[in-house]
C-alpha cells in the first residue's frame, strides 16, 4: 500500500511542476531586422495558440502577422542577440480581448 502511495504523491509532484512551469507557454519570438531602433508595430492579421516566430521589417512594421490569442512572453531579438523594449510593451485588444496590435520602442 505504500508503495502506490509514494508513487502517487511523486505523479501528483510532477503534475504540478508541470502545470506551474507550463502555464507560462510557449514566447513570442520578434525577429528585429540589423540596425534598427525606434519604434516597432505589430499589426496582427491572425490570431494562435501557439506563439510564432515574428520578423519586423527594416521599417520597424508589419502587418498580418499571426499573433498569440493570450500575452505570452515576448522574446525581441536582433543580430542573434535578445534585448530588451524601452519602456512599457503596448498590447492593444479588440472588444472580445484577441490582440489587434504590439507595439514597442527598442534602442
Amino acid at each position: 500500500m505504500r508503495k502506490s502511495c509514494k508513487g502517487s504523491l511523486a505523479a501528483l509532484v510532477l503534475a504540478i511542476v508541470f502545470v506551474l512551469t507550463g502555464c507560462k507557454g510557449k514566447p513570442l519570438r520578434v525577429n528585429i531586422a540589423h540596425g534598427y531602433s525606434g519604434v516597432v508595430t505589430i499589426v496582427c492579421g491572425s490570431d494562435t495558440d501557439d506563439p510564432q516566430t515574428i520578423t519586423v521589417d527594416s521599417t520597424g512594421r508589419i502587418e498580418n502577422a499571426p499573433c498569440p490569442r493570450h500575452r505570452p512572453e515576448l522574446l525581441i531579438m536582433r543580430d542573434g542577440k535578445t534585448i530588451s523594449a524601452e519602456g512599457p510593451i503596448n498590447w492593444e485588444s479588440a472588444g472580445d480581448g484577441n490582440l489587434v496590435s504590439i507595439q514597442f520602442t527598442i534602442g
